[in-house]
């Protein structure tokens, strides 16, 4: 290093005035310090090199023991398949953090469970009901063949056999229509709807069968009362809700239809008097091919109109509800008069 040193030089005595200055330049060798700075830079690098080698073992360690409850739940969930989807996944010691995930998984599990239990029940409805029919078919065609000859049995096996086609025909057709209203497949077209023109048409095709039980109606829809909804898929509701009331209200008995409108709102209900019907059994009204079992002979009835009923309210934006009051039971239907809820 060079130091360098300004010294005054006192002038003589008698002598006035400022003397000359002696600039004393001094040098010493830097060797020990580069060598030091050299250590220090050694130093500091091999420290900071052991700190991001300790910190990488650390996080390892760390990570590893944090991540051991999600480690923990991705084998659990490899285990899990359609037959366990209903047992609830348990991890120990899990941190706070994943304990909601936790939760959510676990009802997730639960609404799947729901959903294949519906689908193995759903399944198991449908072999039911077409068990019985082509059982039916199977013997009638085995009469028939047995006895060519027989002109009046063959006709009226083939009468059987139509009868039987048809109702398997409309099953199949209810079923492929619940699984595009399920899937969002359906158009809805609006237009002005009187509800009264459409109750008596739906009633008028299920009159004689009303008359043979001696069930008479009782009609008090508004002339004027008009609603803004799908004509066809309106229909095929009140269809099915007049179905359903004249196969199961007590023989003999009125089956009551009315409809109101209040604050751009419209009401609407069927009610029948039934002596089956219990109020445990009404949650499962709207499930698919629910009957009780005194019902299950009838072969013209298969369980799915309400269902079909259901499907339609919620397409259409109808809220819907089963009430039971003593032995009357009915069937309310709400919704806007205006349609305005409908966004394409």
């Amino acid at each position: 290093g060079v130091q360098t040193c300004a010294l005054p030089i006192s002038p003589g005595k008698g002598v006035t005035g400022r003397g000359p200055r002696v600039t004393l330049v001094v040098a010493t060798g830097s060797e020990d310090l580069e060598a030091f700075l050299a250590s220090l830079h050694w130093t500091l690098a091999l420290f900071i090199l052991a700190l991001l080698a300790g910190s990488a073992v650390l996080v390892k360690i760390v990570t590893t023991f944090a991540l051991r409850p999600l480690d923990d739940l991705a084998r659990r969930l490899e285990a899990i398949d359609a037959g366990s989807l209903g047992e609830a996944v348990v991890i120990d010691k899990a941190p706070t953090e994943l304990v909601p995930t936790i939760e959510h998984l676990n009802g997730l599990l639960a609404r799947l469970a729901e959903s294949f239990q519906r689908e193995r029940t759903f399944s198991a409805n449908v072999a039911h009901e077409l068990r019985t029919p082509l059982a039916e078919l199977r013997t009638l065609t085995e009469i028939a063949l047995q006895w060519p000859d027989d002109t009046a049995s063959l006709l009226s096996s083939l009468a059987e056999i139509q009868g039987i086609g048809l109702e398997m025909e409309k099953m199949v057709v209810n079923l492929l229509a619940l699984a595009r209203y399920d899937g969002g497949q359906q158009t809805v077209r609006l237009s002005s709807v009187p509800m009264r023109g459409i109750a008596e048409g739906c009633w008028n095709t299920l009159a004689a069968e009303a008359r043979d039980r001696g069930l008479t109606l009782a009609l008090e829809v508004p002339e004027k009362l008009a609603v803004v909804t799908d004509r066809d898929k309106l229909e095929l509701i009140l269809a099915n809700l007049f179905a359903n009331a004249v196969a199961y209200a007590s023989p003999g008995s009125r089956i009551a239809v009315s409809a109101s409108a209040a604050d751009g709102h419209f009401h609407f209900s069927v009610a029948n008097r039934t002596a089956e019907l219990t109020p445990e059994e009404l949650p499962r009204i709207f499930d698919r091919f629910w009957r009780k079992d005194s019902a299950r002979s009838d072969g013209g009835h298969v369980g799915l109109g309400l269902s079909l009923v259901a499907a339609l309210c919620d397409l259409l934006g109808f809220a819907k509800e089963a009430r039971l009051r003593g032995d009357r039971f009915e069937i309310a239907l709400s919704g806007r008069i205006d349609g305005a809820w409908y966004s394409p």
